[in-house]
């Protein structure tokens, strides 16, 4: 029989079968890709075919009416909006790739496992441009099927969904609800006596459905009371002041929200540049309250410019030492000029008197007014008590005492001849509720305003007084980046005892940048013969802007002022207020937003003033 050939070991079927098993494992290959992305058609030459092409149009279409308009600034396609439109980059089928996966992975985690997506092309060769739609087809949600707990407090109430939780049985199951429930569990915890719990949760699919029940186990640990506090790192002398300030009582039950309020009350008397509040367990049950504190530089410079009142503009300036007396005794002088206003004082401030929150000052204050109907000067010994509350929120109580010198300008009958300038004793109070996002450039919230003053009558005055004036905004975003604001103002006051006038300075002034731009400043109301402003008992102020963010710091708003000032409060009517609107272009900087108007009268003919008017200042008016 003749010898084989073939190499010892190499049976001669197996090498048939090598090009067999080749083209299936590419036939294999090429069905699992297809089956993985049957929707990418840029993984065919037609998405390719494209490349480096104009996206003219970029849509989304399809997604479910929650997430409509949301998923587009994740996408790179969707291109960056600038003032003139929108730039996109030149399409690439690998740019569109990694656009539907960011989507996909976007609509699963919103409750969206199953969406499937799909590319549509509308060229234009002749021009090299193309639009393009992603259509989403999201299937069915998945939902919460259902919420259980071991080793929940026996003590403590469960979670109330949608309260408590942000998972609520029946809704779309997302990912990050399950995060946010979990830092509420252990927050709720954790303001509930129990200072180091733990929570773990697990997701059961419910079989047949698209339902997610989700578990939490917990370990909440022992129930711990707070026994001590040790101040370590500031002054020996603040020790008592932080004691005091922070509001510590040895055996109250743990609470995280009562250490983050207790660094805040000390973040708020700015005698520390650093504050760390953390509790050691002494044994099971009891903690250590251990803050550990890092003197500030008590001594600071501050001054700004705006127009934060009713003059054009105005310059301020201060020195503050806050602990020049020690044990949190601080002494501040400040000084403003302006226009039509000089004001200059100095005073004493110290924490913790009437109230752990409040702040105290006695002060001496050197005022000077200076219009074309008079002039005013005041020397005033201030006493000051504010009450710090929520966030921005305080109440000012005060006690003035101070004497007043008159010189008028004006022959006005009703003004020259009732003028009692003077001793002058007044009490005052100010409430101020803030819920606006920004104190500077506020685009969501409210806050409301109250100012009740009382010059005592009784003979201890020389022109007693009673005002009250109230004030009011709101602000609401919008589609399209734009912000609507609104704001009001009502302020009454009249004349008490046997005095038949208000001083000029204690009168109601409107017009101008801060109050209504279609009247130059304090034009508003009640004139002499030569059109100086008289000011008055009553005044009404309405008005209304919608801003947009144009390009980069260059913001723009549309707006309708509204206002009036009475004589006599009995006078105030509503049909007697004039009305202007107008464009406004701000710059966004630093010091705030600088803000140029232009304004025209609704109705000039109704007091005869200019049709138009150009106006200018610093800051937000409201």
């Amino acid at each position: 029989m003749p010898r084989s050939t073939r190499p010892i070991g190499t049976p001669l079927p197996l090498l048939r079968l090598v090009p067999l098993l080749c083209a299936v494992v590419w036939a294999m290959g090429w069905a699992m890709g297809a089956m993985a992305a049957p929707d990418f058609p840029d993984r065919s030459d037609r998405g390719k075919r494209f490349n480096g092409w104009e996206v003219q149009d970029f849509q989304v279409v399809g997604l479910p009416p929650a997430l409509a308009g949301k998923p587009e600034q994740r996408l790179v396609l969707s291109g960056q909006r600038k003032l003139l439109g929108v730039k996109r980059s030149p399409f690439k089928a690998d740019l569109l790739q990694a656009d539907m996966t960011r989507l996909r992975l976007y609509l699963a985690q919103q409750g969206y496992p199953l969406a499937r997506l799909a590319a549509e092309f509308d060229p234009d060769p002749a021009g090299g441009r193309l639009s393009l739609v992603l259509r989403v087809d999201p299937g069915p949600p998945t939902r919460v099927g259902g919420l259980s707990y071991a080793g929940w407090p026996e003590n403590l109430d469960r979670p109330r969904p949608g309260q408590d939780l942000d998972l609520v049985p029946g809704a779309v199951f997302r990912d990050q609800d399950v995060k946010n429930s979990r830092a509420r569990l252990r927050r709720l915890l954790q303001d509930s006596g129990y200072a180091r719990p733990e929570l773990q949760f697990s997701l059961n699919p419910v079989p047949d459905s698209l339902l997610v029940a989700v578990h939490w186990t917990v370990n909440s640990g022992p129930f711990a009371v707070v026994d001590s506090l040790l101040v370590e790192g500031c002054r020996s002398d603040l020790i008592p002041l932080v004691r005091r300030v922070s509001g510590f009582r040895p055996g109250r039950p743990f609470a995280e929200k009562a250490v983050q309020a207790m660094a805040a009350d000390l973040r708020r008397t700015q005698l520390f540049r650093q504050i760390d509040l953390k509790t050691e367990e002494l044994n099971p049950g009891h903690l250590l309250l251990r803050a550990r504190l890092e003197d500030a530089r008590w001594r600071s410079w501050n001054a700004g410019v705006g127009t934060w009142s009713d003059n054009p503009w105005q310059v301020d300036v201060g020195w503050t030492h806050r602990n020049l007396f020690s044990h949190g005794v601080g002494f501040q002088a400040t000084a403003s000029l302006a226009t039509h206003h000089t004001q200059v004082g100095g005073g004493v401030f110290w924490l913790g008197w009437l109230e752990r929150r409040a702040r105290t000052r006695v002060g001496l204050e050197f005022l000077e007014e200076d219009e074309d109907a008079f002039r005013t000067r005041e020397e005033r010994l201030d006493l000051v008590q504010v009450f710090s509350l929520r966030g921005r929120d305080a109440v000012k109580l005060g006690m003035s005492a101070s004497n007043v010198d008159v010189t008028l300008r004006t022959e006005a009958r009703d003004i020259s001849q009732e003028m009692r300038p003077g001793r002058l004793l007044e009490l005052w109070l100010d409430w101020k509720r803030d819920r606006t996002d920004d104190p500077i450039a506020p685009g969501r919230g409210h806050y409301t305003k109250l100012s009740l003053s009382w010059g005592v009558p009784f003979g201890v005055s020389a022109s007693p007084y009673a005002m009250a004036q109230g004030d009011a905004a709101w602000f609401q975003p919008l589609p399209g980046r734009w912000t609507l604001a609104t704001r009001g103002r009502l302020g009454l006051a009249r004349p008490l005892g046997d005095a038949t006038e208000l001083l000029p300075n204690r009168r109601f002034f409107a017009g101008g940048f801060n109050t209504m731009r279609g009247r130059k400043r304090r034009e508003l109301g009640p004139l002499d013969s030569q059109g100086n402003p008289l000011g008055g008992q009553a005044t009404l102020l309405a008005g209304m802007e919608i801003r947009r963010p144009l390009w980069k710091i260059v913001h723009g708003a549309l707006f309708l002022d509204g206002g009036q000032v009475w004589s006599r409060r009995q006078d105030l009517s509503p049909g007697d207020m004039v009305w202007a609107g107008g464009l406004s272009l701000d710059f966004m900087t630093p010091v705030g937003p600088v803000r140029v108007n232009h304004a025209w009268n609704v109705d000039p003919g109704k007091d005869g003033r200019p049709r138009r008017l150009w106006s200018a200042g610093i800051g937000y008016p409201w």
